[in-house]
Formats: C-alpha cells, sequence, structure tokens
C-alpha cells in the first residue's frame, strides 16, 4: 500500500505544478504619489504568450489609460511544460529506472529551464521599462513561480531519492 501511495507523490506534485501555471508569476509596479498600477502575468501568460491582469488603483485619470502590454510565448517556458509533461508520463511507467531516474531527470530540467525563463523575463520586462528609472524594483517575482518551482523539485527529489535508495538497497543485497 506505501509504495502505490508514494508512487501518486511525484505525478500529483508535478500536475499541482501544472495547475499553479495559473497563478501569477511576474508582476510589474508602478507608484506615484496620485496612483499605483501593477499588472500580473501567469505561468500560461509565459508559456502562451498573453496580456497581464492589470490592476489601476488611485485617481482614475491616471489609471484608465494604462497600456497592457503583451508578452509572447516564452521558450523555456515551453520547455518547462514539455520537461514536466515528460515528468508525469515517466513517473506512470512500470519500469522502475525508468520511472525514477528518467522522472526525477526531466522534473529537475524542468526547475532548470523555470528558472532560466523567470530570469530572462525579469530582465526582459526590466528593459523594456528602463527608461522609468528603477525598472528592476518595478519586477517582481510572484509566489506563482515560487510554489511551481517548489512541486517541481519536490518531485525530482523524490524520485531522486526512491532511485537512490533501492540502488543502494541493491548493491547491499550483491555483497
Amino acid at each position: 500500500m506505501i509504495r502505490s501511495e508514494r508512487r501518486l507523490v511525484s505525478p500529483a506534485a508535478l500536475l499541482l505544478a501544472l495547475l499553479c501555471l495559473g497563478l501569477p508569476f511576474v508582476a510589474v509596479s508602478c507608484e506615484s504619489s496620485v496612483a499605483t498600477v501593477s499588472a500580473d502575468y501567469s505561468g500560461w501568460d509565459l508559456v502562451a504568450g498573453g496580456t497581464p491582469d492589470v490592476t489601476p488603483q488611485g485617481d482614475d485619470s491616471f489609471t484608465k489609460n494604462t497600456e497592457r502590454s503583451e508578452i509572447p510565448a516564452q521558450p523555456a517556458a515551453i520547455v518547462f511544460l514539455v520537461l514536466a509533461t515528460a515528468a508525469i508520463a515517466l513517473a506512470r511507467t512500470r519500469a522502475f529506472d525508468l520511472r525514477t531516474l528518467g522522472s526525477a531527470v526531466c522534473a529537475g530540467g524542468a526547475a532548470v529551464m523555470l528558472i532560466v525563463n523567470q530570469l530572462r523575463v525579469h530582465h526582459g520586462i526590466a528593459e523594456e521599462i528602463q527608461g522609468n528609472g528603477l525598472a528592476e524594483d518595478m519586477v517582481h517575482t510572484r509566489f506563482g513561480f515560487w510554489l511551481t518551482l517548489l512541486f517541481v523539485l519536490g518531485a525530482a527529489a523524490c524520485n531522486a531519492t526512491t532511485y537512490a535508495r533501492r540502488n543502494s538497497l541493491v548493491q547491499q543485497r550483491q555483497r
């Protein structure tokens, strides 16, 4: 019973990571004494391209003309999605080595691509708004990124430790 439950941990964590793509990943905010405008891009906006959710606050004359800058699909985010999906598929196979090691490698690669994507998007948005002064201070990483990264790294660690533990037991039996 425990083994079958343990086999579900990795695919469940990876599915939760994919669900977290719907949460905010990157936020751009601009504050003045008159108004504040915040724009959030979700993980799916980064994968498929999209416009942010814009939240204006303050004086209506300043906030009604807020631009919604569309972000194109990000290659690193697409690779993340492919690797995470491959990790889910591998986690459901019967072959132990393929299931554990293959899924761990794919999930680890997905985590790397997620980080690369976040850095590239952060830098790209900061460059785009460079004329506005402190551009780096205006771009923020949001909780959706951190939750997604946590679930993907958890799946990678779960599979890697399961693989290492099993190989350790096999080597002890052979002695």
